[in-house]
């Protein structure tokens, strides 16, 4: 770790006399003291120039209209203080700022790669860098008891970023009209639907995928159902319900039923007096609840193998359970982020033409240690 002493600058110019810590490689880690961000009009009284001929210079602009002696000057003028361009200055008179947003209204920091959200952001980031977008993901935005793009109710906290993806089923309906009255351009991960108001998105067809899955497992054997839904609804929580009546109907299924409850209400005792026999196949809606019926299933000793089935309605996961799923859906989570990104940036750079809502097809997969319970 070394430290640096910037050129001493003239009296009332912030930054002045500023002492930063820098890294090994060069990059500042701290400051000591007193700092206040520079700004333009800083740059302009040092170098001796007007305001707007900074802003030429610093912005790429007027190329054939600033000598290249006071360019020079405003640039190494503007690398001591330390300038950095004001990025929601910067759109507001319709500059870009390079720069793509991620904002999740799930789990998302710390992200692993068994999280779901993982194969998105890879998605995401491979958008981003083919067409040289730099990426932020906000933080800031989960500080409150619920997160949002509008902490404390202020202003947009995604506006430093050209646009941005949101990722989470449930997103806030006042953010997604609030973004959309605002004009802000975004791209919503999962399909979104919301009365009189376009909402860009990119997900999964869980209802065919849903439809085909069930098909399988009727075919293969699987013909005493239980869906095991959430106790609340959101776009991707109807179409895999919707898939699930289309499937039953399709395969000529007499033995099914519809359950909808908490994830914590799911329990041993909430086993044994829904399934009091064997033979049965769960189809849970999501990973928290295959995982509950799992442990209860266990818990009360009923065996996997010969007494009770569990498919899953997502792509798997790295967890412990999933070798006991006798099927599953697998989503394209990576071409998703990636079709968001794409689909971000189309609409930043104002060449959006194709559809705004793109769902992506789940291939059904029946395992092949997918045991039939008798």
């Amino acid at each position: 770790m070394s430290w640096t002493l910037l050129p001493a600058l003239p009296p009332g110019v912030p930054g002045s006399a500023r002492v930063i810590r820098m890294s090994s490689t060069g990059q500042e880690a701290a400051t000591s003291g007193s700092y206040k961000r520079p700004r333009q009009r800083d740059i302009a009284r040092m170098a001796g120039v007007s305001q707007p001929a900074v802003s030429l210079i610093l912005t790429g602009r007027g190329q054939d209209r600033i000598p290249d002696e006071t360019r020079q000057r405003v640039l190494e003028i503007a690398a001591a203080v330390g300038y950095r361009a004001n990025t929601a200055a910067r759109r507001l008179q319709g500059q870009s700022s390079g720069l793509l947003g991620v904002h999740s209204y799930g789990d998302i920091f710390p992200i692993g790669f068994q999280h779901y959200s993982y194969e998105y952001l890879v998605g995401i980031h491979s958008a981003a860098e083919q067409s040289g977008f730099d990426l932020v993901l906000f933080t800031s935005t989960r500080r409150g008891p619920v997160p949002s793009p509008y902490l404390g109710n202020d202003e947009n906290r995604l506006g430093v970023a050209d646009g941005s993806i949101i990722v989470g089923g449930h997103s806030s309906e006042n953010d997604l009209a609030r973004l959309v009255g605002e004009g802000y351009p975004f791209v919503h991960i999962g399909r979104r639907q919301m009365e009189g108001i376009d909402i860009p998105s990119v997900g999964s067809d869980y209802v065919d995928g849903t439809a085909r899955l069930i098909v399988e497992l009727a075919e293969t054997g699987h013909r005493k159902l239980l869906y095991l839904g959430a106790d609340s609804v959101d776009e991707g929580r109807r179409d895999r319900r919707e898939g699930f009546r289309i499937g039953v109907e399709k395969a000529g299924l007499t033995s099914t039923d519809m359950c909808f409850v908490g994830r914590e209400e799911v329990t041993a005792d909430w086993l044994t007096s829904t399934i009091p026999t064997s033979g049965w196949t769960i189809v849970a809606e999501e990973h928290d609840l295959a995982h509950r019926a799992v442990t209860s299933a266990t818990t009360v000793g009923r065996r996997l193998r010969t007494d009770l089935a569990v498919a899953v309605l997502a792509s798997p996961l790295a967890g412990e359970f999933d070798s006991w799923y006798c099927g599953f859906l697998v989503e394209q989570r990576e071409e998703i982020g990636w079709r968001a990104g794409k689909l971000l940036i189309d609409i930043v750079e104002g060449r959006q033409s194709g559809p705004r809502q793109l769902l992506l097809k789940c291939r059904p997969s029946v395992t092949s240690y997918g045991y039939v319970p008798l």
